[in-house]
């Protein structure tokens, strides 16, 4: 049965956002966000965070894509994105998303990388949520906008149309921002990005992303 606008409207805005974890590497230390060690399976503190433990609960199949992805952007900076699958420490399998970036210094060299995780699980999981996003999308006069910014995440991510709105809506609630207004910022300039190929569409989001959600530094105050 299909639901009506008032129901989708509320579904959605009652309902919990996918957790988003956040991560930092400044070349010695890796520091994690409570919801990076919960995705992982672990309590805060139970365990050393690294790069390789993250890894670890890749999904076998799925390990040489995410660390061909890190090793880019510790190299270069390269911005990355990981559309994958993590067994936790329970061995319960969840559906994340993973981007980060390299940040550097003057002389060009990477001095940190720092990036989130969002758990797409329950999204992935629940065929209701692209039900909810269909009827509010679907009657709004921002849709245009919002659209755009869907394809712009699945272009960049390689998400299906539900994650990419799930990913869109939870950088939007942990921001603060207006999903539309976020989405404006996705989209600025978007027919250069177009022009200028997947690299361009994949750094534009990554530092729009970065801006709304103060990745910089993983362990600071939402706000």
């Amino acid at each position: 049965m299909s639901m009506g606008l008032d129901q989708a409207v509320e579904a959605l805005s009652s309902g919990t956002p996918p957790p988003v974890g956040r991560y930092r590497f400044d070349g010695a230390t890796w520091t994690w966000t409570d919801e990076m060690f919960a995705m992982h399976g672990f309590v805060p503190g139970e365990v050393v965070p690294s790069g390789e433990l993250m890894l670890s609960h890749v999904d076998p199949d799925e390990v040489p894509g995410a660390r061909l992805a890190f090793k880019k952007a510790l190299l270069g900076g390269t911005p990355y994105a990981s559309y994958h699958h993590l067994l936790d420490a329970r061995r319960r399998r969840r559906t994340v998303l993973v981007t980060g970036w390299g940040r550097l210094d003057d002389r060009g060299e990477v001095v940190e990388l720092a990036g989130t995780m969002v758990d797409l699980t329950e999204v992935v999981r629940c065929d209701a949520q692209v039900e909810v996003e269909a009827a509010i999308v679907g009657v709004t006069a921002h849709r245009a906008t919002i659209e755009q910014a869907k394809g712009m995440l699945m272009l960049a991510f390689g998400l299906p149309p539900d994650a990419a709105f799930a990913v869109l809506r939870a950088h939007s609630q942990n921001s603060n921002i207006k999903v539309h207004d976020l989405a404006e910022r996705l989209t600025s300039g978007l027919a250069r990005q177009a022009e200028d190929g997947i690299d361009a569409c994949a750094a534009r989001v990554h530092a729009v992303l970065s801006e709304a959600a103060g990745t910089r530094d993983p362990t600071s105050a939402s706000d």
